[in-house]
């Protein structure tokens, strides 16, 4: 997968000090094994001798990005709720998708898939599926007992919480109200063959995080679902009609579109605590 031009290799070694797998031998110009494909030898070979699956080498383009561009970007990037009934050109989902390539990843295996559900109809399904999966856990949440086990645990002020949004919720999708995706032109399932072990779920959430950020560069809003994640976690069988694979898992679900609202100010928000030792 990784392949050195000894016609350009001029033995700087710059790749063999930065190879933290100690897997590059440049006096026979090779890769062994050990390998994790972190792509740091392409990056850093200033005779761009070095290639990855036979990709083509791009360079780097200067970075401009200053502290304050980065804070006015995520302080713009708000969950957006309210879409406008406009689709996303499907080179702008492309471009949204090849932003993983460039994520990094807990484990440095890159298991991470992308499904993006784009086609109006299979959107309402969507939507009707989720909700049928969660008025089957919603109801099951509220039954006496199941009641009284969520007390104890949290509060009676929770369960009184649950039940009345419970209620809201049934009264929505018998009404035909109940729009889990918000109107969202697009929905991005992130999954991943499921695994005991692995750390799957923080690359995929990692993802998302790049893909959300980057989508508010071309002015799109965006929102992280969780239901829709839960609901296919609750049912398998749903994962085929959206073409993923019955041996993964959703782990994120993130909607896309161009929200209907600006906004003029940060939000006020106490920093996360931050214990520097």
């Amino acid at each position: 997968m990784v392949q050195i031009d000894k016609n350009r290799c001029n033995s700087c070694n710059k790749c063999v000090r930065d190879c933290t797998a100690h897997a590059i031998d440049i006096r026979h110009y090779t890769v062994s094994e050990l390998c994790i494909f972190c792509g740091h030898c392409v990056a850093i070979c200033p005779q761009s001798a070095i290639t990855m699956n036979g990709n083509a080498i791009v360079d780097l383009q200067p970075q401009r990005i200053t502290p304050q561009d980065f804070r006015t970007l995520c302080a713009h990037t708000r969950s957006c709720r309210s879409f406008e009934r406009k689709p996303i050109d499907p080179e702008v989902l492309r471009q949204l998708a090849e932003i993983t390539a460039h994520a990094p990843s807990a484990s440095n295996v890159r298991g991470v898939e992308l499904s993006i559900v784009a086609n109006p109809d299979l959107l309402k399904t969507l939507n009707t599926d989720v909700s049928s999966e969660l008025l089957k856990m919603f109801r099951l949440l509220t039954l006496p007992v199941i009641k009284q086990v969520i007390q104890v645990l949290t509060s009676k002020a929770q369960v009184y919480k649950l039940e009345k949004y419970v209620e809201k919720f049934t009264r929505a999708q018998r009404e035909g109200k109940q729009n889990i995706s918000f109107g969202a032109p697009a929905v991005v399932l992130f999954h991943a063959r499921h695994e005991t072990l692995g750390m799957l779920e923080t690359d995929a959430s990692i993802w998302a995080s790049y893909c959300s950020l980057y989508a508010s560069s071309f002015g799109l809003g965006t929102c992280f679902n969780g239901f829709i994640a839960k609901a296919f976690g609750k049912n398998k069988s749903l994962q085929t009609r959206y073409g993923i694979p019955k041996s993964h898992k959703v782990y994120i679900a993130l909607m896309l579109g161009y929200p209907t609202r600006g906004y003029l100010h940060e939000t006020s928000r106490n920093a996360a605590h931050t214990n520097i030792v």
